[in-house]
């Protein structure tokens, strides 16, 4: 079974239309400041947690999990606080339904200066939680964080860990030189040979496929059919310098790009002050 793209979009499209009226009650009918306003109560968690794992290693997958969902609770809350009343027009003499604390607490915080807060609170959360876990090592971050963007070291994948950690130690049996060689040399020759891979069939429930289909992912079995893949044998040391020199660019594009980039955030940091 496939979902068709359009008809995710006509689903899209729908809620969007079901969606006009809280708009309408919202931020006196302006588009741009409801956006704003959603934006800055679904950003803000997400971008302390980029930026924690991007210049601080000592952030762990928990800390980051949990700032997350602590900023989501979070704005979730402020999400219904604001928008489960609707707020009389200024000049129509109606009364605002408003309980007192909820104007204090909605009302006397502007969605920007909220935006700031909830943005400490998952930074906060993220570090605290970090902390008090188990921090991840370093062979696992080159070229992950900013400090060691430029590295060439060799970096082990998590998954490795894990499957160090689960499974159970076998022992190696002792060979002489020559069968030692020539097992290496079959274990080249078997790694540069095509290898088929055949295709999973996987049901997936109801409700997987309901989801899929809203989203445009295509939701169709795999394939039986046999896929024959040449892999490369690429030197893991070859491969980390790659990657290391991959994003060393041109002073003079670098500086342009830098330029633009601040001019830009100038801009957009002006025109959210101004409308908001």
């Amino acid at each position: 079974m496939s979902c068709d793209p359009r008809v995710s979009c006509l689903l899209l499209v729908a809620i969007g239309v079901l969606w006009v009226p809280i708009i309408q009650n919202a931020a006196g009918s302006q588009l741009f400041t409801y956006m704003q306003q959603v934006q800055n109560i679904l950003s803000p968690p997400v971008s302390a947690v980029f930026l924690l794992a991007f210049f601080w290693p000592r952030t762990t997958e928990p800390g980051a999990f949990w700032g997350l969902m602590v900023g989501l609770i979070v704005g979730l809350i402020r999400f219904g606080l604001e928008f489960g009343y609707v707020i009389p027009p200024c000049g129509t003499g109606l009364p605002d339904p408003r309980p007192e604390i909820i104007k204090k607490i909605v009302g006397n915080v502007h969605y920007l200066h909220f935006g700031c807060i909830l943005f400490v609170i998952s930074l906060v959360t993220t570090v605290l939680v970090s902390l008090i876990t188990e921090p991840i090592d370093e062979k696992y971050l080159y070229r992950l964080t900013f400090w060691t963007r430029h590295s060439s070291q060799v970096r082990s994948a998590l998954e490795d860990k894990e499957n160090h950690d689960t499974s159970p130690k076998e022992t190696t049996p002792i060979m002489d030189a020559d069968s030692s060689t020539s097992a290496s040399n079959d274990s080249v020759n078997e790694l540069n040979e095509p290898k088929p891979v055949v295709g999973n069939s996987v049901d997936l429930p109801v409700w997987r496929k309901a989801i899929n289909c809203l989203c445009g992912v295509e939701t169709q079995k795999a394939s039986q059919d046999t896929v024959t893949v040449a892999t490369a044998v690429i030197d893991p040391k070859q491969e980390a310098l790659m990657a290391s020199e991959f994003i060393k660019e041109d002073p003079k594009w670098l500086r342009f790009v830098n330029t633009n980039a601040i001019l830009v955030m100038s801009v957009s940091a002006f025109m959210w002050a101004w409308y908001a």
